[in-house]
Formats: structure tokens, C-alpha cells, sequence
């Protein structure tokens, strides 16, 4: 009996410590602007990934969010993305779009850990990574490219701190996320799989 008792006292730790997907700051306090899907944060809202080195994402009090960083093409299966579960994620994720304080795949996933931290279900998760992995923005700063060299800031170019940076958004494909969608509901495709599609 003892030994069923360790047995089990080490699987529910495993488990606990296998759904780590961070944790965000609570409360979640906004102000409802008079436009559809806009909110203003009352206070910071921060949301630390996982792991014993997790990144802190800082969303400043006074931010104003619409969380246009997720493709409408995903909002049909989640409704708008400032309602419910998403909230928290969505709103983390475009402060992190904005500011681009880190690269876009760290931003995305992000989204991704943020959404399972809030309760989003892993299959439904998935289908929100793959939407903004693939048809969410993107940015290249000279840095992370030997050898370019930037025009003088512009709006395409915009200036982030004292470096340039150069934003992509890739076309969005209503198939393309349907067939992705259809797999990952299908096969339960991991993350890496998703981003290879």
C-alpha cells in the first residue's frame, strides 16, 4: 500500500509539474472603449512563461488593446478574441507584437503557453498557434541577418528603440487555415509540426 501511495504521490507531482504553462498576474482589470474588441489596461498585466527562466511579458498599465494581432480568420472558431479564455493570451500577445521586444516565434508561442496557462483546450490552442504562426506578423531586425542594411526608418520600417525593424505580414489563406485546422483536429500535430505545415 505504501508503495501504490509513492507511486501515486509521484505521478500527481509529474502531472502538476507537466502542465506548468505559466501564470499571468491577476486581476485582469480593463476599461471597455467605445469600440468593438478595444480595451485599456487599468493596471500592468504581465504573464510569466514557464520554467525556472521564463520570460516576463509586460503588458503597462494605459495600454490599449484590440488583439488584432490574431488573424480574423481565427476569431470563427473562438469568437473575438477579448472574450473568454483568450483574453489574457490575446491581449499579452499583442502588446508583444507591438513592442517586439522579442522575435516573433518566441511572440507566438508565447500565445500559445499563455492560452493553456488560461484554460484554452490543447486542440483549440493548437488552432489559435497555427493562425498566428502562420498568418500573424512577423519582424527582422538587421541584426538577425548578416549583412542587411535597412532604408531609413519608415512606416514600413519603423523604428523600435534605436533599431529598425522590417515587418512582414504574410497573406492571409482561409484554405490553408482550414486544412491546418482539419490536421490538428485530425492528428493532434505538436507545435514543431504546426510550424512546419
Amino acid at each position: 500500500m505504501k508503495g501504490f501511495v509513492a507511486v501515486a504521490v509521484i505521478l500527481l507531482t509529474f502531472g502538476v509539474q507537466a502542465q506548468d504553462w505559466g501564470k499571468f498576474s491577476e486581476p485582469l482589470n480593463v476599461e471597455l472603449l467605445g469600440e468593438k474588441n478595444l480595451v485599456m489596461l487599468l493596471v500592468d498585466f504581465t504573464y510569466q512563461e514557464p520554467g525556472p527562466g521564463g520570460y516576463l511579458w509586460v503588458a503597462p498599465k494605459g495600454t490599449i488593446s484590440d488583439a488584432a494581432s490574431i488573424p480574423r480568420i481565427a476569431w470563427s472558431i473562438i469568437g473575438a478574441p477579448l472574450e473568454g479564455q483568450y483574453r489574457k493570451a490575446a491581449i499579452i500577445h499583442d502588446v508583444g507584437c507591438k513592442t517586439r521586444a522579442r522575435d516573433w516565434e518566441s511572440t507566438h508561442r508565447a500565445f500559445y503557453t499563455g492560452m493553456r496557462a488560461a484554460g484554452v483546450s490543447e486542440k483549440k490552442a493548437k488552432i489559435m498557434y497555427a493562425a498566428v504562426y502562420h498568418f500573424g506578423p512577423r519582424w527582422i531586425r538587421p541584426k538577425d541577418i548578416p549583412g542587411i542594411i535597412l532604408p531609413p526608418p519608415s512606416s514600413d520600417f519603423p523604428v523600435l528603440g534605436a533599431e529598425a525593424v522590417l515587418i512582414i505580414q504574410p497573406p492571409v489563406s482561409q484554405a490553408k487555415f482550414e486544412q491546418m485546422k482539419s490536421e490538428i483536429e485530425k492528428n493532434n500535430l505538436s507545435l514543431s509540426e504546426i510550424e512546419n505545415f
